[in-house]
C-alpha cells in the first residue's frame, strides 16, 4: 500500500508556504495512529532527518479521522493514496512531497477464518486485495 504525505491547500499555505523544511515541520501539527505505529515518524526521519520528539504529533485512532482532520486543514499526515484518490482529484488534499512515498506491505490474518463462508470471504478479500494493490 502506497502512503503519501498530505494536507489541505490551506494547511500548506499556512505552514509550508516556503516548502517542507525542518523548521516548518517542527511547527506544523501532524497525526499518527498510536504510540506503536511509527510509519509517520520513520517517514519524517528518513526524508527530513527530524526525530519524533522534535515536532508536534498527535494520536488519532482511525484512518478516516486522518482524512477528515487533514481536509479540515488541522493537520498533515501519511494516508494511503488509495483511500484518498477522490480528495486528491478534487484538490481537497494535496501530496506535500510527490517525490517521496512509503510503501507498506499488507497482511491478511485469517487464522480463525478457515471454514465455510468465513473461508470464502477471506479468500475473496485476499483476491481483491491482490487485484487492487498490485
Amino acid at each position: 500500500m502506497n502512503y503519501i504525505l498530505v494536507a489541505s491547500p490551506e494547511f500548506k499555505a499556512k505552514y509550508f508556504a516556503n516548502g517542507l523544511t525542518k523548521s516548518s515541520l517542527k511547527m506544523a501539527p501532524s497525526i499518527n495512529y498510536d504510540h506503536k505505529y511509527s510509519m509517520h515518524a520513520q517517514f519524517i526521519t528518513k526524508h527530513f532527518q527530524l526525530d519524533a520528539s522534535e515536532y508536534y504529533c498527535h494520536r488519532v485512532g482511525t484512518s478516516q479521522a486522518f482524512v477528515d482532520l487533514a481536509k479540515r486543514g488541522l493537520v498533515y499526515c501519511l494516508i494511503p493514496q488509495l483511500q484518498i484518490e477522490a480528495e486528491l482529484a478534487r484538490g481537497e488534499l494535496i501530496n506535500l512531497c510527490a517525490d517521496k512515498q512509503t510503501i507498506e506491505t499488507l497482511y491478511w490474518h485469517s487464522w480463525v477464518l478457515v471454514k465455510g463462508l468465513n473461508k470464502q470471504i477471506s479468500q475473496e478479500i485476499v483476491r481483491y486485495g491482490r487485484q487492487v494493490l498490485t
